[in-house]
């Protein structure tokens, strides 16, 4: 069996950074730039969401989904980054430590989902 230099979230969150991050970039401008000139410019910013509905599903909704897709593969590319510059595979258990009890402080992980980082 093949041993590998590094993990596959490596490997994924590389090629996401080198290739796939500017393509993201550019459908997301193209979409933005859609929706508020066609067919004339958007006013309101009520007017640009509206716009952006799909069929029965609300404008806002289509928005705030399109924003977490585009965060998750950033923070997907950010914490890869983040693995790169460490040097290690898996970070060491004081840095995943910090790392989780930060991100319940920003309410990115649940609380009381959050025990086995709690008791690492």
């Amino acid at each position: 069996m093949p041993r590998h230099h590094i993990s596959f979230a490596r490997a994924a969150g590389r090629r996401l950074r080198r290739n796939y991050v500017w393509i993201l970039a550019v459908q997301v401008i193209a979409y933005y730039g859609k929706i508020a000139i066609h067919p004339t410019p958007a006013a309101t910013l009520a007017e640009f969401a509206d716009r952006a509905a799909v069929g029965p599903i609300p404008g806002w909704v289509v928005l705030v989904i399109g924003v977490l897709y585009n965060l998750g593969w950033l923070a997907f590319a950010l914490g890869t980054l983040w693995l790169d510059r460490s040097g290690d595979e898996v970070p060491s258990l004081p840095v995943a430590r910090r790392l989780a009890s930060r991100m319940v402080a920003m309410s990115i992980l649940p609380s009381s989902g959050c025990n086995a980082a709690r008791n690492v």
